[in-house]
């Protein structure tokens, strides 16, 4: 039988078990080497990816927003993961502002209903 090796999530820091075959593919490196779960994977590459600046916070935010987690499971991430996310969901509190300063109505934190405006030659 092969040894299971033990790694730990880059995401929330818990140790797991890493089976053989994970260990020993070499065309490509599974999740399963980085994160415990997909969804970790998921928050671990929109964090390297908002890092590097390849994405955006607004970007970041709506990534962030599809990915599967559980009611209050980012308490139990890394504390810069934690810190991360919170600068990323900032993004939505300056979006809201800013688009109550502007033509734009919310109706929830998902939508937002643009005013139509008039232009100068009296359509819309």
């Amino acid at each position: 039988m092969a040894v299971k090796k033990l790694n730990w999530c880059r995401t929330c820091g818990k140790q797991y078990k890493v089976c053989y075959t994970c260990q020993n593919v070499k065309s490509y490196m599974p999740y399963r080497i980085i994160c415990d779960t997909a969804a970790h994977y998921q928050i671990f590459l929109l964090i390297q990816e908002y890092r590097k600046g390849i994405i955006t916070k607004e970007t970041a935010l709506e990534m962030l927003r599809v990915i599967p987690l559980e009611v209050g499971e980012e308490k139990t991430f890394l504390p810069d993961v934690q810190k991360c996310l919170q600068e990323i969901c900032e993004a939505d509190v300056q979006t809201i502002t800013k688009a109550q300063k502007s033509d734009v109505t919310l109706k929830d934190t998902n939508k937002v209903e643009v005013k139509k405006q008039k232009n100068k030659g009296g359509t819309e």
